[in-house]
């Protein structure tokens, strides 16, 4: 949450802020406003930081106040598509539609999701049965990687990220899924397609319901490797990855839960990386502070 002050002097909408890495103003760097709300001085804003450095304080500026500056495209050098990296196929940050937000334009059609309280504001709420999330499929070559926030009622939950492909005799299905094969949400396995035989690994502890939890698995060309939280869980060798044509579904079954900030990458970021994420993402207030905000936008 940015300070009050620092709302005061930028536009309702956010349209005349901008991020640099310098005090000049004269480097920016992209931004997304995804919600801004002045009066409750909160927002959701992703800023491209080129680095983050590991043991020692990254500083950029934040700019605003001026009320003739126009809100940037998304495909502005600085605008919301540029946020996000090539490697990025889908980041849906599921506010109040499942929009994509990178430059592919894989935008979700729901089928019975509804929006309300997530892990970073709103989310994705799944019931049992036919609710889905489907968009035209991520392409991806020697690694990808899914990330996402969820929340059940119930600890016996099962969702599932696939691609299918359908040419009239076979329905092949690939993709991560995290099941349940005891109590406590424990598994997460990768399907080749339909028929096959699957790679799984199962976490080494359980999960509670009602609790939001960071789900990670990454294919890194040899493993699929499963994260918690940000922290490295297990790996199980998976030697190679079916790619095919359909559509991207995210889809739940078991009990009702609750997604924010689907992404689907199509490389294999560090631990290191995905750790920061879940850092930033879980807790925004210990992760970066305010300490000074300048007065005027960068021409």
């Amino acid at each position: 949450n940015l300070p009050a002050n620092v709302y005061a002097l930028i536009e309702s909408d956010g349209k005349d802020l901008r991020f640099t890495t310098d005090s000049s103003g004269s480097t920016q760097i992209p931004f997304e406003i995804v919600t801004i709300t002045p009066g409750s001085s909160l927002c959701e804003i992703w800023v491209k930081v080129p680095t983050v450095d590991f043991d020692a304080n990254t500083v950029i500026y934040v700019w605003g106040d001026n009320p003739s500056a126009s809100a940037l495209a998304e495909n502005d050098t600085y605008g919301a598509q540029n946020v996000w990296a090539s490697a990025f196929k889908v980041v849906r940050h599921l506010q109040a539609n499942s929009n994509d937000s990178t430059a592919n334009n894989l935008d979700g059609t729901d089928t019975s999701i509804t929006y309300g309280t997530g892990q970073i504001k709103n989310g994705a709420g799944f019931n049992v049965g036919t609710d889905k999330i489907e968009s035209a499929y991520a392409t991806f070559t020697t690694a990808y990687t899914v990330s996402f926030w969820i929340n059940s009622a119930s600890a016996d939950t099962a969702v599932g990220v696939t691609q299918p492909m359908g040419n009239g005799s076979t329905n092949d299905t690939h993709g991560f899924s995290w099941d349940h094969p005891s109590a406590g949400f424990r598994r997460a396995f990768y399907q080749q397609n339909s028929s096959s035989a699957y790679f799984s690994a199962d976490y080494t502890t359980g999960f509670s319901a009602n609790t939001w939890y960071y789900l990670t698995a990454k294919w890194t060309g040899t493993n699929l490797r499963i994260y918690r939280n940000g922290t490295y869980d297990k790996q199980v060798a998976v030697s190679s990855i079916k790619a095919l044509a359909g559509n991207l579904t995210l889809r739940w079954g078991g009990t009702s839960s609750t997604t924010d900030e689907f992404w689907f990458r199509n490389d294999a970021p560090s631990d290191d990386w995905i750790t920061t994420v879940y850092n930033n993402q879980s807790s925004p207030s210990t992760f970066w502070v305010t300490v000074k905000s300048h007065s005027a936008s960068p021409s």
